[in-house]
Parts: C-alpha cells; structure tokens; sequence
C-alpha cells in the first residue's frame, strides 16, 4: 500500500501512531452524525 501512495513505511507508522488533535476528533463525530442522519432519512437529505 505505501509503494503505491508513495510514502514511506515510517511515515505511515508515525500517522498510524500519532495523537489525534481535537479538531480532528470532532470532524470524526460530527461525520458519525450526518451518516446517522442520512441513513434514519433514507438517504435524502439535502433535498
């Protein structure tokens, strides 16, 4: 996988590893909540 996105295999393990920064944390939620959403609609929001 990493030959093909052309990273190393160190730089993938830091990623893997690394502290997960708040913002980041929220925009996880806050996806969980609009797939949540999406599905309890039907998959018509937007609409």
């Amino acid at each position: 996988m990493c030959k093909q996105l052309e990273i190393s295999r160190a730089a993938y393990y830091k990623w893997l590893h690394r502290e997960v920064p708040d913002a980041e944390c929220e925009n996880i939620r806050l996806t969980e909540l609009i797939k949540e959403y999406d599905e309890r609609f039907h998959h018509i929001l937007g609409f």
